[in-house]
C-alpha cells in the first residue's frame, strides 16, 4: 500500500477547491444567461413610470438571485453527498435546477401577462354601444 504524502494530499485538496470554484462560476454565468434570455423572450421593457427602471433592474436581479441560489444549494447538497474524488460532482444537478427554475419563471410570467392583459368578456354588445 502506498501512503499519501502530505504534498499529494495538499495537491488533491487544491485541485478539488479549484474544480468547485469553476463549477460555481459556471452556475453563476448560467443563471445570469437564463435570466437575460427569459427577459428578452418575454419582451419586458423599462416601464414608463416613476422608478420604472429601478423596478425593471430589481426584478432581473431578484430572479437571478433566486435561480443562482437554488442551483448553488442543489450543487452543494449533491457535492456533499457524493464522493470527493469526482471534481464536477453536483454541477449537472445545479444546471438542471437552474434550467427548471428559468422555465418555471418564464411560464409563470406568461400566465401573469395573460391574466393582466386579457380582454374582459362582453355579455351584451348593445350595452357597449352608444
Amino acid at each position: 500500500m502506498q501512503k499519501d504524502t502530505p504534498q499529494a494530499i495538499e495537491n488533491a485538496k487544491t485541485a478539488n477547491r479549484i474544480a468547485r470554484d469553476k463549477c460555481i462560476r459556471k452556475l453563476f454565468l448560467l443563471s445570469l444567461a437564463v435570466t437575460i434570455v427569459v427577459t428578452i423572450l418575454l419582451g419586458f421593457k423599462v416601464p414608463n413610470q416613476d422608478f420604472g427602471s429601478a423596478r425593471y433592474i430589481g426584478s432581473m436581479i431578484g430572479s437571478f438571485i433566486v435561480i443562482f441560489l437554488s442551483s448553488s444549494l442543489s450543487f452543494a447538497v449533491v457535492r456533499l453527498a457524493r464522493d470527493a474524488s469526482v471534481l464536477t460532482a453536483g454541477l449537472g444537478t445545479g444546471v438542471v435546477i437552474a434550467l427548471l427554475m428559468s422555465v418555471n419563471m418564464y411560464y409563470s410570467a406568461l400566465h401573469d401577462l395573460e391574466e393582466h392583459f386579457s380582454a374582459a368578456p362582453v355579455e351584451d354588445i348593445e350595452s357597449m354601444q352608444r
